[in-house]
């Protein structure tokens, strides 16, 4: 852009410039997705160190697309990817997203978090001045390679805010001797709670995953529902088999990752499938 001034009674000054300002996109309004098969997302940005930066790679090192991954070697790194700016006024919003642990290069599991390593899920609702964490892994809560889904976060405090979110990978000054490749993958705010809880014991076992046409879901106790939600959270089969074993019909879905949530008695479960 270039300009001039208005000097009054028909005067200007000559041209200046060219003049250059970045203008800033509205807030989101959720449901919203980034599964990071576009990396780091549309209106992503990235905040990186020297060593070990986000980047594009495949869940757990399966393949090379489709999750975003920071290698924790190098001590003293803090990298971090910032979401766009999210609307959050409409209503009761939930946060979800997955995580999974890997040795460097390799689909093995991996070494322990260092003593002194994070991975933080933080929000903002003051355009980046100051930041809340919501959720960490560290040396007490690491995940798996197999990949673990990040306990649901009610947004509902900050429905008054426009809100970011940015994920830190702070590596610490510890020297812990550790070599790891930790993954992000399904950022999702929805305005439907998927259920998502820290279970360390599974209701129910159901398989097979991926799955071409039909799951199958075995449980101790009678399954009172199922709801499959796609990415948006958004609702897209419903039954209640009110049985211990029962089966749920996918062939009509497309392709991609969805979320099956079982009730069985006062609990409640969410578990991650593929659909081939």
């Amino acid at each position: 852009v270039y300009v001039q001034t208005d000097c009054g009674s028909g005067d200007t000054s000559a041209w200046t410039g060219p003049v250059s300002f970045t203008t800033e996109p509205e807030p989101i309004v959720p449901n919203y997705a980034n599964d990071f098969s576009t990396f780091p997302g549309d209106l992503w940005t990235l905040d990186q160190g020297s060593t070990s930066a986000w980047v594009a790679d495949g869940f757990a090192n399966n393949g090379d697309t489709g999750a975003a991954r920071s290698n924790i070697y190098f001590n003293g790194n803090n990298n971090k990817m910032y979401s766009p700016v999210f609307d959050l006024s409409a209503g009761t919003y939930y946060l979800n997203l997955r995580a999974a642990v890997a040795a460097w290069n390799s689909t093995t599991s991996g070494s322990a978090m260092g003593s002194d390593d994070s991975v933080t899920v933080s929000i903002s609702t003051d355009g980046g001045m100051t930041w809340t964490a919501l959720h960490v892994w560290d040396v007490n809560n690491t995940t798996t390679i197999e990949g673990v889904d990040m306990p649901e976060l009610d947004l509902s405090s900050y429905s008054s805010n426009s809100a970011r979110f940015a994920i830190i990978m702070d590596d610490g000054v510890v020297n812990d001797l550790e070599d790891y490749d930790f993954f992000i993958d399904d950022f999702r705010i929805t305005s439907t709670s998927l259920g998502v809880e820290d279970n360390s014991i599974s209701l129910f076992n159901y398989f097979p995953n991926p799955v071409n046409d039909v799951l199958t879901i075995k449980a101790q106790k009678v399954v009172e529902d199922i709801t499959v939600f796609n990415m948006l959270g958004q609702v897209v089969k419903q039954q209640t088999p009110n049985t211990m074993d029962c089966t749920v019909d996918l062939s009509a879905m497309q392709s991609g990752a969805y979320f099956v949530k079982v009730s069985i008695g006062n609990n409640v479960e969410t578990v991650r499938i593929l659909k081939n």
